[in-house]
């Protein structure tokens, strides 16, 4: 939601979907992408959109009572739910049913993050990171993390963990970085309130997206620098923005925004030199959540949870260019 997606109640499910999960962004290499899968979470289904033909499946493949996050690996499609704790693998290509993955019951999966031969998955209500071997698809360990884990990334030798700090005051908001050779923690670096979602600049800086209690303290970007492992700038933007997504000089965030319109904010990568904030947000659907750049479309894709949209927006016109009908309540997409 974007996504602070404690979960098992209808309030909570709707207010954490709208602030963050790992979206997966699929560097596309210089490869255009051709299709989209969407995460619907109240229609609790997956959506394809095929950008070559404009043709949309609403029920490519069925999601579980809770879907939280959807992933790509290799021709699998991964679909996490946060209940029953699982996740289900199909053929991307034909949504055949591969296997299921069951997860430690109650621990509320939340954001799933792809890593060469592994799967590292977020369990909000656990405390734990979850790995998973993404070669026989077995559950092969955990770690445990911060309070309320949310999004997730890594580096050659890093695990990164956003946890947002314990609702509803988010007092413990903070990054955990873990050693990949064995998953020990090597620090904990405090934050601002509620991150959600990672990015990666051009400057090799990591961009943190922090949403906020969703009262008095609004959205913010906080930029680590993953040399002395330490937050060195923070971006402020308002809002309650909740997703992020790099796109070459630019970075976007999404915010579910007002009673009409979805809202996207925007920064220079390099200079972080503020372009849009909750001020003089660039308007989309109502709902703007999930977040997928492709650098050889230049577009940048953006779910819309309350109005069943999906839009493609051109970041080099600032103009929405197409919008696509999907089902009720998208929030994660991830681009194949």
């Amino acid at each position: 939601m974007n996504k602070p997606k404690v979960l098992l109640v209808v309030f909570g499910i709707a207010l954490l979907l709208m602030t963050g999960c790992d979206d997966n962004l699929v560097d596309s290499g210089g490869t255009a992408v051709e299709g989209l899968f969407v995460l619907n979470g109240l229609a609790q289904t997956v959506s394809h959109i095929d950008l070559t033909t404009d043709e949309v499946s609403l029920q490519f493949v069925a999601a579980r009572e809770i879907p939280s996050d959807l992933g790509i690996i290799g021709e699998h499609l991964l679909v996490l739910n946060s209940s029953p704790a699982s996740m289900d693998v199909f053929a991307a290509e034909d949504g055949n049913s591969i296997t299921t993955i069951n997860l430690p019951g109650g621990s509320n999966p939340y954001g799933l993050h792809i890593d060469g031969n592994y799967i590292y998955i977020t369990g909000l209500s656990s405390n734990q990171l979850y790995i998973v071997n993404a070669g026989n698809y077995t559950l092969e360990d955990s770690a445990a993390v911060g309070t309320g884990p949310q999004g997730i990334t890594s580096d050659d030798s890093h695990i990164f963990v956003a946890n947002n700090g314990g609702w509803p005051d988010y007092s413990e908001s903070s990054v955990t970085v873990l050693n990949k050779s064995d998953y020990s923690v090597d620090t904990t670096i405090s934050t601002s309130t509620n991150p959600q979602e990672f990015t990666w600049t051009p400057d090799g800086n990591l961009h943190v997206v922090c949403t906020g209690n969703y009262d008095d303290i609004t959205g913010k970007v906080d930029v680590i620098d993953v040399n002395s492992m330490a937050v060195t700038q923070t971006i402020e933007f308002g809002g309650t923005p909740g997703r992020i997504a790099s796109a070459e000089q630019k970075v976007y965030l999404s915010d579910a925004g007002d009673q009409e319109n979805g809202f996207l904010y925007s920064y220079d990568a390099i200079t972080y030199t503020v372009l849009n904030d909750n001020e003089s947000p660039i308007h989309v659907n109502n709902g703007a959540m999930g977040l997928v750049f492709s650098d050889a479309n230049k577009d940048l894709y953006v779910s819309n949870f309350n109005a069943n949209t999906v839009q493609k927006f051109d970041v080099e016109t600032g103009e929405v260019l197409q919008t696509y009908e999907v089902s009720d309540g998208p929030q994660s997409l991830v681009a194949w």
